[in-house]
This record gives C-alpha cells, structure tokens and sequence, in this order.
C-alpha cells in the first residue's frame, strides 16, 4: 500500500464508521492531494477490501436527481495499522536473533568443535 492510501485510510478510520460514513465530497475537501490520486487511492483501498463505499440516490418525484457516495473502514482496514505494527515488532525481534543470537551460538559451536579435536589429537 503506498503512502496515499495510508493517509486516506487512517483519515477514514479517525472520521467515519459503519454507521457514519464519509461523505465523498468531504474526503476530497479535507485530504490535500489531487483528486485522480484520491480516486486511485481509493480504488485500491477497495479493491483491497480494506474500505466500503456506498452510493446512495437522492430521488425527487420517482426520478433519480443525483447520488452520494460515502466511504467506511472495514474490520481489515481498522485493524490494518494494529496488524503493520505488531509485524514490525515481530521482524525486529527476528532480525535481533539473527544479529545476536546466531553468531553466540556459531562461536560455542566452533569452540567445542576446537576443544574436541584437540582432545582427539592429544591422544
């Protein structure tokens, strides 16, 4: 996800639920890129499944006059940066047992190995 769709999507966590949708217009007014970027931002939120849009009619005497489309988080996209940080702290602690760990236990293999054969070899 780049970093467009980041904003947007934390924007829509902080501003709008299920129950309270963000109006498409006020997305547009409140978030400071273009709006082809906005719109793709989107797009791939959607397609993502990390964000929900509805289109609501307005309609005036059984016609159609125009429509609203508003935008909520899904439970992928509230839990989403929950998800990014606990990876994050999972692939520090990995990458510390590779830093630290592994070379400790490489040096106590070669000095046993060492010590055995000098053991062999006195013999």
């Amino acid at each position: 996800m780049d970093k467009y769709s980041e904003k947007i999507l934390k924007y829509l966590n902080k501003n709008s639920s299920k129950d309270n949708p963000l109006i498409n217009d006020e997305l547009y007014n409140s978030i400071p890129y273009d709006r082809k970027t906005i719109e793709s931002s989107i797009k791939q939120l959607i397609s993502e499944n990390k964000i929900v849009n509805n289109t609501r009619p307005y309609f005036v005497s059984d016609t159609i006059m125009s429509s609203s489309v508003s935008y909520y988080p899904t439970t992928i996209g509230k839990n989403y940066f929950k998800d990014k940080y606990i990876s994050k702290i999972i692939n520090g602690i990995k990458v510390f047992v590779r830093s630290i760990f592994f070379p400790i236990l490489v040096s106590i293999v070669t000095t046993l190995l060492t010590l055995l054969i000098n053991n062999l070899l006195s013999k």
